[in-house]
């Protein structure tokens, strides 16, 4: 008849005290299966070097199931899965990939990035464990991969898969995009893809920064197969932020436009030069047909410098709106002290108002006086108390009907400024408003 040591009996009674953490009664023959794989978890080896911040930021509802506790039973368990994790050749290969030192992985990564990535092996290594620990959103899609071996996703996932591996794997779409990448399939035969991909732009794609979502990656991608540059594709990404309207039929015929000139364009004047394409695609009421493939830089750049010129030195180039007014909305003017800056947020409600805030910033918001009178949007002014007569404009916002800020935007449509945002915002969460595009 065997005697049970004592480390026997310490590492039984630790086992059982697992059991406790899950609210829901699980059946002895479930609980049988889940001790198997704890057994298997204790005789692991386990990272030292993981900070208890570190550990204490798992204790998050949001990565358990329903039926597991909060409790520093359920936290001890999941210290041991990320430190097993940790001590794996599976996270060294990932630290190497992001190039970061083991010992410095979990904290330049973060636990957001860790914590998926470690349910993506906890599957494989505990597999009812994991069903029985982890909730939905980490382990949307795992069913996918189930042929790939964990050395191969480790290997062969893009960095912005493994970056952002619980974005990717919540939507079908984009789970079977990168398995398609993973097990070295044709991107571009993919089904669901928001454009036609070229060799190049394919392989750009794989390329992609990893802080990046995978549509945005697919841009990324769009962007460098036709030619363009890192910096023209950063510079893009924050404006087409700013103009929803540029649809991707649009972006067909700008895309290959702008790679092809690159060169010769200053991208710190590139929001002017989309504030201007802007009006001549969505906002010019006589419709007239413009072709930008039929257009040089050049001649662009020319009728661009002639219609800004037309808007700033005659403000009342469309007379027959001269002298009108529109009912305000039903928004609040906002008031704010900041240090020594006074700021003040206007609603514009009149032609003339509008005129002389396109002159100021050197944009097309007068073109807006249609949807003004119609009631469709209402423009606002965020400006600055400078001690003068006239306060000073600094950023122009346009807000729908539905309450939603649809434009927030500077001195030749640029990005506002950190310090101008966070004056915005302020004024959106008294009056309940809401961001669509930041």
């Amino acid at each position: 008849m065997e005697t049970a040591t004592p480390n026997t009996i310490q590492t039984e009674d630790r086992l059982l005290l697992f059991r406790r953490i899950w609210t829901i009664n699980l059946s002895s023959k479930r609980w049988k299966r889940i001790r198997r794989e704890l057994v298997s978890l204790e005789a692991m080896p386990q990272s030292a070097n993981i900070a208890p911040r570190s550990i204490a930021r798992l204790y998050n509802k949001r990565w358990l199931c329903a039926g597991v506790s909060l409790s520093p039973i359920t936290l001890k368990l999941l210290a041991k899965l990320l430190g097993a994790f940790v001590a794996s050749p599976h996270f060294l290969r990932i630290c190497r990939r992001f190039g970061v030192e083991r010992e410095d992985g979990l904290k330049k990564l973060g636990v957001a990035v860790c914590v998926p990535l470690m349910a993506f092996w906890t599957n494989r290594q505990f597999p009812r464990l994991h069903r029985a620990l982890f909730r939905g959103e980490l382990k949307r899609n795992f069913i996918l991969f189930r042929a790939v071996p964990l050395r191969n996703f480790f290997n062969y996932a893009p960095l912005f898969v493994l970056y952002r591996l619980t974005t990717v794997l919540t939507f079908s779409i984009s789970a079977k995009w990168a398995l398609s990448l993973i097990t070295g399939k044709n991107l571009r035969q993919c089904p669901g893809l928001p454009f036609p991909l070229t060799r190049m732009m394919a392989h750009w794609t794989v390329q992609a920064p990893y802080y990046l979502s995978f549509e945005e990656a697919l841009f990324y991608g769009r962007v460098r197969g036709l030619g363009g540059s890192d910096q023209l594709h950063d510079r893009l990404r924050s404006c087409f932020d700013q103009f929803y309207l540029f649809n991707d039929h649009f972006k067909a015929e700008l895309l290959p436009f702008l790679a092809r000139h690159e060169k010769n364009l200053d991208l710190r004047e590139l929001p002017v030069l989309l504030g201007y394409l802007h009006h001549r695609y969505f906002e010019n009421r006589q419709n007239d047909a413009f072709l930008l493939a039929s257009y040089s830089l050049p001649r662009l750049q020319r009728e661009m410098g002639e219609w800004y010129t037309t808007v700033e030195s005659d403000p009342n180039y469309q007379p027959q709106f001269q002298g009108k007014f529109w009912r305000r909305a039903a928004h609040a003017e906002f008031e704010s002290q900041v240090g020594k800056k006074r700021y003040h947020i206007v609603e514009l409600t009149s032609y003339d108002d509008l005129c002389k805030e396109g002159k100021r910033l050197r944009h097309c918001v007068a073109t807006y006086v249609e949807d003004c009178m119609e009631g469709w949007c209402s423009i606002w002014s965020l400006r600055l108390d400078a001690g003068q007569e006239e306060e000073k404009s600094l950023v122009t916002i346009e807000v729908d009907t539905e309450g939603n800020i649809k434009q927030a935007l500077g001195k030749h449509n640029s990005n506002p400024k950190p310090e101008h945002m966070y004056i915005i915002r302020k004024w959106a969460t008294q009056e309940k408003l809401k961001f669509k595009t930041y």
